[in-house]
């Protein structure tokens, strides 16, 4: 699923999370593997809840193992 922005953080997290989903994984065995709450993903998945907190975007980061790099320079506008 393609979000707007590919270097919005959120849905790089949504999209890894739909992932699992797609190959079989229950939102409650994410959110319990993830160590989060399960009604907080739910609700943030099904758009319920517009955000999840630093922490819960931390937990689930680690559960799929993806991480943040430096950053490229910006162009000049």
């Amino acid at each position: 699923m393609s979000r707007d922005n590919p270097e919005d953080l959120a849905d790089q997290i949504r999209e890894g999370v739909e992932a699992f989903v797609e190959r079989g994984w229950s939102v409650n065995a994410i959110a319990h593997a993830a160590g989060v709450p399960q009604s907080s993903l739910a609700h943030w998945l099904s758009g319920r809840r517009a955000d999840i907190s630093l922490q819960t975007a931390s937990k689930l980061c680690i559960f799929l193992r993806c991480h943040l790099t430096k950053p490229r320079p910006r162009r000049p506008e």
